[in-house]
């Protein structure tokens, strides 16, 4: 435990530097932008938010688990 905190600090500092790049198709860039779609398209053709809401998680969480399953075979 006693390294784990510098260990942070120097990551949480490096990344405060750095960042993430822009060009790189980092994974959570690509699901909010699947969000921002599909929420976009379920709001034209429903108007139920429960309805919407649990159709656009069930969506989004049934496509990562199958790109994840399909990128680690």
């Amino acid at each position: 435990m006693n390294g784990l905190l510098p260990s942070l600090t120097l990551a949480y500092c490096l990344d405060l530097v750095f960042g993430d790049p822009q060009w790189f198709p980092h994974p959570v860039r690509f699901i909010g932008l699947l969000i921002d779609k599909g929420e976009k398209t379920i709001r034209k053709y429903l108007s139920s938010e429960l309805v919407a809401g649990t159709i656009l998680t069930v969506g989004l969480t049934l496509v990562s688990y199958f790109a994840v399953d399909a990128l680690i075979k």
